[in-house]
């Protein structure tokens, strides 16, 4: 079964609710561990990787904490999971060539690098204020009556510089009901 690590479903959770409050506003560590009830350590730890990858930006001082680098609507889902996992791949070949000892044999080398890409896609085609649309409310807010809708979006052009289409279209189905227990 494919899933996200745990420490990339809090730093996705945590991106999304710094980008429904906005991106000009900083939060302190103890700040979004306490409205995110993620505990302070990880999200120390994500703070700092996001802030590696260019999705957060950290401000020193009494007035300072992380906030968005940019505006959300400009972030996509792989970038912020790039910022933690690195790579986005199915498979160690998929993600770094030279890595597998099988790589000379392997006939299927080429189909996981092609999903791994079409995955990558799909991650890039969403956008931090896509996520945020229908997630909990903004930083220091009260969850209220939200009603999730259920998105199906259509990935068939490239949404930022370099990326290139899948041979084919393809469909991303995603939710966002409230299964996640941090939210």
């Amino acid at each position: 079964m494919l899933r996200i690590a745990k420490l990339t479903d809090y730093g996705v959770t945590l991106a999304t609710r710094m980008a429904a409050a906005g991106h000009l506003e900083a939060y302190t560590v103890q700040t979004l561990s306490r409205v995110t009830a993620i505990p302070p350590t990880p999200v120390s730890k994500l703070c700092k990787l996001l802030a590696g990858g260019g999705v957060l930006v950290s401000r020193r001082g009494a007035h300072g904490g992380y906030r968005l680098s940019q505006a959300p609507s400009r972030i996509s889902l792989a970038r912020v999971i790039e910022a933690i996992e690195g790579p986005i791949g199915v498979t160690e070949c998929a993600r770094e060539r030279g890595i597998c000892e099988y790589a000379r044999r392997c006939t299927l080398q080429s189909q996981w690098r092609q999903i791994s890409k079409r995955i990558a896609f799909a991650l890039d085609g969403i956008s931090l204020a896509a996520m945020a649309e229908s997630a909990s409310p903004p930083l220091g807010q009260a969850p209220g009556n939200v009603r999730p809708p259920r998105c199906r979006k259509r990935v068939s052009e490239p949404t930022s510089v370099g990326s290139e289409p899948p041979e084919q279209g393809l469909h991303a189905d995603f939710s966002t009901a409230r299964s996640n227990p941090l939210q």
